[in-house]
């Protein structure tokens, strides 16, 4: 049994620990890295004039008014959800499968014009039950932009619906 454990021990192998038997070599440092050679860039053929904002405000606004609407626009109400974690619904007395906690939104979107925040719990849309992104989706996928939706939430622990 001794013989066997020394042997084991020159192989480096004693209680599951692994040890070097030899030093290390020295290995050189690597050269430092040079940036390839960089040739000038062509100037561009064709060059156009800038038009300072100041002597034609209104060119962007006469776009905008040109392009077409679009019909059956996806409809948008600017909120990203995640699942409410189960203390926090436990906590609240609510169904963690029937509700979701706001984590984004956008402060332009309208969402946000209707006074939901970031933290918020959202209950419903439309009278359904929302308890994840994907389900959120499912529901605004049948309506099209500039369409209203009736949406309950939570706000600092009060049931508002807008």
């Amino acid at each position: 049994m001794k013989q066997n454990l020394i042997a084991l021990a020159a192989l480096g192998f004693v209680s599951g620990h692994t040890f070097a038997l030899e030093a290390p070599q020295k290995v050189e440092p690597l050269a430092p890295l040079q940036a390839p050679e960089s040739k000038p860039m062509a100037k561009p053929e064709v060059q156009a004039e800038a038009i300072p904002i100041e002597e034609k405000p209104d060119i962007a606004k006469k776009a905008v008014e040109k392009m077409p609407l679009v019909e059956n626009q996806k409809a948008y109400i600017g909120l990203g959800l995640d699942t409410i974690p189960l203390a926090m619904a436990d906590h609240l007395g609510l169904d963690a499968n029937a509700c979701a906690l706001v984590r984004l939104i956008d402060p332009n979107g309208p969402a946000a014009a209707a006074g939901l925040q970031q933290n918020d719990i959202l209950r419903s849309v439309d009278g359904t039950a929302v308890n994840s992104h994907q389900c959120l989706s499912e529901i605004m996928e049948k309506h099209q932009a500039g369409d209203q939706v009736k949406v309950t939430f939570l706000h600092r622990g009060k049931e508002q619906e807008k």
